[in-house]
Formats: structure tokens, sequence, C-alpha cells
């Protein structure tokens, strides 16, 4: 258990019913869990630049094992009816994602003794892409960055996808994703689902791997290679004008000379990408 720490009420299965979901699986999911083994993960909060973690910096984190489970206080709700209602709203949105969703994704209102309820979020514990590309760099293993760097490049695509066709916005990057198990899938652990017709930040998404890596040329390469397979498989023009996506991409100040190589690549790309076709969202 965590010591010197004051911690929300942990979820538990014994919680009401309409309180958790997927309902039929949920409880049996957090049965699994040992929760007397949990730890703080504040180490991974607040993070900034190249390290692994998040960037938000209210977020209370937690590791029971092979489990992740979060909440913050903003996920406090002194209504527990609210609280209801919030976990039937995020529930809905992590449905609109798909095969992005990881398996096993959880969602416990649990009450407070003193009242009201904490919204938590249960998942397996994944290293994350930032994780991976981190741990990469670290060891100076370009392979390794490569690898991360390509996956991240289809998890862009399918997050442009997603706002084109369903007007999804997820927040593109690379600590908010992840490789599933089969080392082939890829997940979206973030709770920031919004709706809307574009990424605003899109451009400065992609072209910030370019700086961040740029010392390492042959992975960046591999990157921008899988970025523009991908566009060219699977964005149209009409995607593309939808998106507003090329003037996010021109918009980006990023001074490194291979920032704007690529920068300019880019552009070229989203000119040869076929006016209309019928490509899947989840390819």
């Amino acid at each position: 258990m965590v010591e010197h720490e004051k911690i929300p009420p942990l979820p538990n299965s014994n919680v009401p019913s309409g309180f958790i979901w997927p309902v039929v699986t949920g409880r049996e999911l957090l049965r699994e869990i040992e929760i007397a083994n949990i730890i703080s993960r504040s180490d991974l909060v607040g993070k900034q630049g190249r390290l692994e973690g998040s960037g938000t910096t209210d977020l209370l984190l937690y590791q029971a094992g092979s489990w992740c489970l979060k909440t913050s206080a903003r996920r406090f709700f002194g209504d527990l009816d609210e609280g209801r209602l919030r976990l039937i709203d995020l529930a809905r949105r992590k449905s609109r994602l798909g095969p992005l969703l990881p398996e096993k994704t959880v969602l416990c209102l649990q009450n407070d003794p003193a009242g009201g309820g904490w919204l938590w979020t249960i998942t397996p514990w994944f290293q994350t892409l930032r994780g991976q590309m981190a741990l990469a760099e670290a060891q100076d293993q370009p392979l390794l960055l490569a690898e991360a760097l390509e996956i991240f490049a289809r998890a862009v695509v399918r997050s442009l996808l997603l706002t084109a066709r369903q007007e999804v916005v997820l927040d593109v990057h690379p600590s908010n994703f992840a490789l599933g198990w089969d080392q082939v899938t890829y997940w979206y652990l973030d709770d920031d689902i919004g709706s809307g017709s574009k990424i605003p930040t899109i451009g400065y998404a992609i072209l910030k791997r370019v700086e961040e890596y740029q010392r390492f040329p042959a992975a960046v390469e591999t990157y921008v290679d899988a970025l523009e397979q991908s566009l060219l498989l699977r964005l149209t023009q009409e995607d593309i004008e939808k998106l507003d996506f090329r003037a996010s991409l021109e918009q980006v100040i990023l001074r490194k000379p291979e920032v704007h190589q690529v920068q300019q690549r880019l552009l070229r790309i989203l000119r040869k990408c076929r006016p209309r076709m019928e490509a899947p969202v989840n390819s």
C-alpha cells in the first residue's frame, strides 16, 4: 500500500450498479488487481520535454502489479449523480476509440466515506511510446527509437482519420499511445477524447518529433517514411481540407533546418493524396 501519501478511496468491485463500466466484465477485472501492493507513480507526473510520463500536474497515478490506476482532484464529484453522468460520458467517448481502446479498460466511480465519489480509469500497465523513445535515447539504440517513431507515425494518421471521418479528437502525443501485447497493435491511453473536425496542434505534434530526435537521422527518416506511406494510403484531399491539415503544418515554427525540410516534404506529400478514396479508419 502507498505510504506517507493521502490517496483517494481506491476502486473496488463492490461499487453500486451504474458505477462501473463495462458492466459485465468490469467487476471481474477489478478483482484481479492486487490493491494491497499499490504504489504511487508520482515520478511520472508533471513531466515535460522528452521525459517519460504525463505533463498533467494534478494527475494521481498508481501502479498495482501489472495494472495502472489514475484519477485526479478534477475527477472528484461531490454529487454522485453528477459523477455517474461523467462516467457514462467518458465511457461513451472511450467506446468511440474502437481498436484504439486498450483491452481490459475499466471505469469506476468509487464512493468516498466523506461524501461524493472519485472517477477512476483502470488499464493494464503499458510502457508508452514516449517511454520507449526515452529508453532508446538513453541507451543509444536508434533501431528501438525508429520502431517507436514508426508506430507513432501510424498513430498520428489513425488519429487524423478518426477526426476527419468520425469527429473524434485525440491528444496526439507519444505519452498517450502504447504498443499492445502483440507488439503490433497500438492503443490510446489518455482520457482526453474530444469532439470536432480539427486537431489544432497536429502539425506541431508531427514536426516536434523531428526536432527532438535529430541526432538520430536514420530513425527520423524511418518516421518520415512511415508518415508519407500512411498519409498517401489513408488520407484524401477531402480529409486534408476538412482537417485544415496543410495550415496546421505550415504554421509550425521550429527553426532547425531539418524540421523545415521535413515540413516541406510532408506538404508535397499532401498534394499527392487522392481526391477521394474509400479507406477504413481502423486500417
